[in-house]
């Protein structure tokens, strides 16, 4: 179980470098989050009529991340094992 903690730490180790390489992509994501979460509640409390409390724009909030990770992983996972099947890394480990 040790060795899965590992890959997982280097795994995460290698997303965040990839991540902070381009840090116009990832500041753009993370205002683009922000000004949509502020859309979704602008909206909803003028549906509700005002009567959006903080439980409600925190089940969007977690709502919304989940979404775009979500999506993120979706998207991302198709060329994961594209270069898996090519480099043949998960046969090497059995």
């Amino acid at each position: 179980m040790p060795n899965l903690w590992i890959v997982l730490r280097a795994e995460l180790r290698r997303h965040l470098a990839d991540q902070w390489s381009y840090p116009g992509d990832s500041l753009s994501w993370v205002l683009y989050t922000c000004l949509m979460f502020g859309a979704v509640v602008v909206i909803l409390n003028g549906i509700t009529g005002g009567a959006y409390g903080a439980q409600e724009r925190t089940l969007v909030l977690v709502g919304w991340l989940a979404w775009q990770v979500a999506g993120r992983v979706m998207a991302h996972l198709s060329d994961a094992i594209s270069e898996e099947a090519q480099a043949g890394a998960l046969e090497r480990c059995a």
